[in-house]
């Protein structure tokens, strides 16, 4: 079980924001996320 870890916030030229989550953490049975979740911010 890992319960942290070093990610990193990359911006895109395209304006858009890339999140690195290392795997091990991306893979632990507690992180909050699941791979087919998505999310999307209504900017208007």
């Amino acid at each position: 079980m890992v319960s942290e870890g070093r990610g990193r916030l990359f911006r895109r030229k395209d304006g858009k924001y890339l999140i690195y989550v290392p795997k091990d953490l991306a893979e632990d049975s507690m992180f909050p996320f699941k791979v087919l979740d998505s999310m999307f911010e209504n900017l208007f």
